[in-house]
C-alpha cells in the first residue's frame, strides 16, 4: 500500500477523528446564531468570533508543539484538551439555561443582497451562489499553499515538531489578524461579495510576494543546511527564523482571513436563516480545505514541484478573486481596477514562471557548491535529491529534505552490516533473515547480498523516490535487484515489522537524522524496541545507527530506553570523527570485544583483499556496555510513544 497506509488504517483514523471533528464543526454556525444580535453586525460579531477562534488555534499549536507534549506526554495532552472542551460545554449550557441571550431581532427572509443576475427580493440559495463556491475554493487554496510552505520551511528547522507547530501557528495568526481587522471593513462595505473578491485577489498577489521573499530567506540560511543539531547548539535560531516566516506568510494569510467577515456580512443578509447559511458556507470551506490539504501534498508537490505549486495556487487565487470582482463590478468606483489586476496577474505569473528557480534546488546548489543535481523528486512528505561531485561521477550523495543522509563513502556502511553478524557468529553461525529499515543509497542492502549470499534480505523504505534513485544511480543496484534473496518494500518500517510473521536474525535501522526529526522518534521508543524484541530470534540482534548530530544527553536517553527493553546493550564507534554511533541490543549476552570481532572478520569467506582492508581500517571500537554507559541512570528517562522526550530537545534535559 502507498506509503504504508492500508484501508484499515484509514477506517480507524476516520472512526477516531470524525465524531469529535463533526462536533467541532457544528459549533461555528450555532455560535454565529447565538452571538449575532442584528444582521447589520454579522461581519463584526462573526468576524470577531472567527478571529478569536483562529487565534486560539494558533496558540494551541504553539503550546502543544513546544510545551504540552514535551512536559505532559501525548495521552495527558489529549486529556487536557478533552477536559477543556467539556468545561466549555458545561459553561455554555449554564449560560444558555439562565437565558443570558436576549431575543433575536429577526430580519425579513427576503432581505438579501442579490446574486449577480438574480431578481431582487428572491431568496438566494447558498449552494448555487458563486460566492459559496468561491469560499469553498478559498479553503482549498489556503490548505494547499500551507502544505507547500511547510515543505519549504521545515528543512531549515530540521523537520522538527517545532517547525510544524511554528509554521502552522504563524499561518493561523495571519488569518486571525486579517479576520479581526477586516470586520469593520466588511461592516462598512457596500458589497460584501466584492470585498471578498478583492481579498482573494490580494491573497494571490501577496502569495507571489512571499515566493519572491523566500529566495532571500534561502540565501540567508542555506549555509546552515550541511549542519545538523542546530536546535540544540543554537536554539535561538527558532526565533530568528520565525521572524522571516512571519514576513513571508502573514501578508497572504492576512487577506485569507480578511475574506471571512465579508462572507459573514453576506450571510447575514438573510438573518432568519443566518445559522443555516453560515453552516453551509463553513462546511463548503472546510471540505475545500480537506481536498486542498490532500491535493497540496499528494498531487501538486509531486507533480508541479514547489515553485510551480505556489504559482499555480496564486493564479487560482487571482482567478477566484477576479471572477467575483467581475460579477460585482457595478459596485466598483473605477472599473480600470479590474484591468490593472489582470495585468499584474499576467506579469507575476509569466515572470515567476520564467525567471525563478525552484527554491529547494536553489538551496541545494547554494549549500553544496561543486556538485551537480542528478535527480530531484518531490514526494508527498519529503523532497529527495541526488548530487554528484563535479568531475567525479563516483562521488554521489543522497539528500532528503535538503540534508545529506547517505553517500558513496564506505566509512560506516560495511560495519553496520558486519558488526551484528560477527557478534552473533558463535550463537547463530548461519543467520537466515535480515531486515533493514531505511534504504538510503543502498550500500547495506547490496553488501548484504554480496557478502552473505545465503541471507534473505528485506529493506523497508518509506519514500518511493529513494527506491527509484537507488535503482537508477547505485552501480550495484542492477545485480541486487535481480538477486532473488533481496526485496525492497515501500512501507513504514514500524508498521511493517508489526505485521511480520517470521522472526529475523538481525534488524538494522538507519533513520534519517536528526534524532528529533518529526516521526523519527517512532523508531527510538521503548514501545518500538519491544516490537523489535518480539520479532527477533532469541539470539537475534538489533543495530541502531545513531547520527553524529546527536547530543550526549539525547544519546543517553536513547541508551536508557534500549537498556529498559533489552538485557544486553552495547555502544560502538568508528575510529574517525563525525561518523555517529552504533547501538547494539539483544536478548542474548555477547561478550565479544574489538579483538574477537576482528578475528571473526578474517574468516568471512566472501571478502576479497580490498574489502578486508576497508573493514580493518574502519572497524568500530567498543565504548561500553549496559548501565555503565549512563553514569547516573536516574538522570535519564525512558522514551516512549506517550512521552517522546527525544522529539523535544529544547526541554528534554
Amino acid at each position: 500500500p502507498y506509503y504504508g497506509f492500508s484501508p484499515w488504517v484509514i477506517v480507524i483514523a476516520i472512526a477516531l477523528l470524525l465524531p469529535p471533528t463533526i462536533l467541532m464543526g457544528m459549533t461555528l454556525p450555532l455560535l454565529a446564531r447565538a452571538l449575532t444580535r442584528v444582521k447589520e453586525r454579522s461581519a463584526i460579531d462573526l468576524g470577531a468570533l472567527y478571529s478569536l477562534n483562529t487565534l486560539g488555534a494558533a496558540a494551541g499549536s504553539l503550546v502543544t508543539g513546544f510545551f504540552l507534549i514535551a512536559f505532559l506526554g501525548v495521552y495527558a495532552t489529549l486529556l487536557v484538551a478533552a477536559t477543556v472542551n467539556i468545561s466549555i460545554g458545561i459553561v455554555a449550557v449554564i449560560i444558555g439555561r439562565r437565558g443570558s441571550f436576549g431575543a433575536f431581532e429577526e430580519a425579513p427572509v427576503t432581505d438579501t443582497e442579490p446574486e449577480p443576475g438574480a431578481a431582487v427580493g428572491v431568496k438566494s440559495p447558498v449552494l448555487k451562489s458563486t460566492l459559496f463556491w468561491g469560499f469553498a475554493l478559498s479553503g482549498f487554496l489556503a490548505l494547499s499553499v500551507e502544505m507547500v510552505w511547510i515543505r519549504l520551511f521545515a528543512p531549515y528547522l530540521e523537520n522538527s515538531t517545532y517547525a510544524f507547530a511554528l509554521i502552522l501557528a504563524i499561518f493561523l495568526f495571519g488569518i486571525s489578524a486579517g479576520g479581526w481587522v477586516a470586520r469593520k471593513w466588511a461592516f462598512k462595505a457596500k458589497s460584501a461579495a466584492l470585498g471578498f473578491g478583492i481579498c482573494q485577489a490580494l491573497a494571490g498577489l501577496s502569495t507571489g510576494l512571499g515566493l519572491l521573499l523566500i529566495f532571500l530567506f534561502v540565501r540567508h540560511y542555506n549555509k546552515l543546511l550541511p549542519k545538523l543539531g542546530l536546535l540544540i547548539v543554537q536554539p535561538s535560531i527558532i526565533l530568528e527564523q520565525s521572524l522571516w516566516i512571519l514576513l513571508i506568510l502573514v501578508p497572504s494569510t492576512f487577506f485569507m482571513g480578511a475574506g471571512f467577515p465579508f462572507i459573514a456580512q453576506w450571510a447575514g443578509k438573510e438573518f432568519a436563516n443566518f445559522g443555516g447559511r453560515t453552516g453551509k458556507l463553513y462546511a463548503g470551506n472546510t471540505v475545500g480545505s480537506i481536498i486542498g490539504a490532500l491535493a497540496g501534498g499528494f498531487l501538486l508537490l509531486p507533480t508541479l514541484g514547489t515553485k510551480n505549486s505556489i504559482i499555480f495556487i496564486l493564479l487560482l487565487y487571482l482567478a477566484n478573486g477576479l471572477l467575483i470582482i467581475y460579477l460585482n463590478r457595478e459596485h466598483l468606483r473605477q472599473r480600470v481596477f479590474v484591468a490593472v489586476l489582470v495585468i499584474v496577474t499576467l506579469f507575476i505569473g509569466a515572470g515567476a514562471s520564467a525567471l525563478l528557480p525552484d527554491p529547494n534546488i536553489y538551496a541545494i546548489k547554494s549549500a553544496n557548491k561543486g556538485t551537480n543535481v542528478l535527480a530531484y523528486r518531490e514526494d508527498p512528505d519529503v523532497n529527495v535529491t541526488l548530487l554528484e561531485a563535479k568531475g567525479n561521477s563516483k562521488d554521489r550523495g543522497l539528500h532528503i529534505n535538503l540534508r545529506n543522509i547517505s553517500g558513496t563513502g564506505l566509512h560506516l556502511t560495511p560495519w553496520m552490516l558486519h558488526l551484528p553478524l560477527l557478534l552473533m557468529k558463535e550463537q547463530r553461525p548461519d543467520p537466515e533473515r535480515l531486515l533493514i529499515i531505511g534504504l538510503g543509497i543502498g550500500h547495506t542492502f547490496t553488501l548484504a547480498l554480496d557478502h552473505y549470499p545465503e541471507l534473505k534480505v528485506e529493506v523497508v523504505e518509506l519514500v518511493p523516490s529513494v527506491a527509484e534513485l537507488f535503482a537508477k544511480f547505485n552501480p550495484s543496484a542492477p545485480m541486487a535487484l535481480k538477486n532473488g534473496n533481496g526485496t525492497i518494500i515501500i512501507a513504514d518500517g514500524r508498521n511493517y515489522l508489526l505485521s511480520a510473521t517470521k522472526p529475523y536474525d538481525v534488524v538494522l535501522i538507519d533513520p534519517t537524522p536528526p534524532l528529533y526529526g518529526t516521526g523519527a522518534v517512532n523508531l527510538y521508543t521503548a514501545d518500538f524496541f519491544n516490537i523489535v524484541k518480539e520479532r527477533l530470534n532469541p539470539t537475534g540482534i538489533l543495530l541502531l545507527r545513531v547520527p553524529y548530530s546527536a547530543d550526549m544527553h539525547s544519546l543517553k536517553l536513547l541508551l536508557r530506553t534500549a537498556i529498559d527493553v533489552f538485557p544486553y546493550v552495547s555502544l560502538w564507534k568508528p575510529p574517525f570523527k563525525g561518523a555517529g554511533y552504533s547501538l547494539v541490543a539483544s536478548s542474548t549476552s555477547y561478550t565479544e570485544g574489538d579483538k574477537e570481532v576482528k578475528e571473526r572478520l578474517s574468516k568471512v569467506s566472501n571478502l576479497n583483499d580490498r574489502w578486508m582492508k576497508i573493514l580493518y581500517r574502519t572497524q568500530p571500537r567498543l565504548i561500553g556496555r549496559g548501565i555503565g554507559l549512563l553514569g547516573d541512570p536516574d538522570r535519564y528517562k525512558v522514551v516512549t510513544d506517550d512521552r517522546p522526550y527525544l522529539e523535544f530537545p529544547l526541554f528534554n534535559k
